[in-house]
């Protein structure tokens, strides 16, 4: 290694999504957001969130961590080109927001309720949709709390695993 490289600080993305979708039960709110998820060919990681919201427009909250480990490598790399992957496939939709300054970090949210008449036309690939967010942030990697064997006692504690049968 010498002296100019930079290890990469961080090791992958969290995308959330969250959608607000007006909706008689969990299980309908579910199916709709897994069409949505369907028409932004995206996919939702495993378990999301379904909560009700009882407020003075009662729905139910979908909060899932989208998987974008399929996604190639992107240039810039960071929060907008991510943003603008995610929202690929919902021509039309205006979402508010940004990204921070050092772009490894935003919150976009689709608000139509909250704005006046060009919004009322949008509709985020469900008509049952009432509002969306996008957060999207950076994962650091966790230090190691031990450093590394050198490749020489790694070799050898590889050689003991194999004469002992661990290997």
């Amino acid at each position: 290694m010498t002296a100019d490289h930079q290890e990469d600080p961080h090791q992958g993305w969290n995308v959330k999504l969250r959608l607000a979708i007006d909706a008689d039960n969990a299980d309908e709110a579910r199916a709709i957001a897994e069409e949505v998820w369907r028409k932004m060919e995206v996919t939702a990681g495993a378990g999301p969130q379904i909560i009700r919201s009882d407020g003075r427009t009662p729905h139910w909250n979908v909060i899932s961590d989208l998987d974008l480990s399929a996604l190639e490598s992107i240039t810039p790399d960071d929060a907008v080109t991510r943003f603008r992957y995610v929202i690929r496939n919902l021509p039309g939709v205006v979402f508010s927001g940004d990204a921070a300054d050092d772009r490894r970090s935003g919150l976009w949210q689709w608000l139509p309720d909250s704005w006046e008449l060009a919004w009322q036309d949008q509709e985020l690939a469900h008509p049952a949709v009432r509002a969306a967010g996008i957060r999207i942030v950076v994962v650091k990697k966790k230090k190691n709390r031990y450093p590394a064997l050198p490749p020489s006692l790694a070799a050898q504690q590889g050689k003991a695993h194999e004469t002992h049968g661990e290997g």
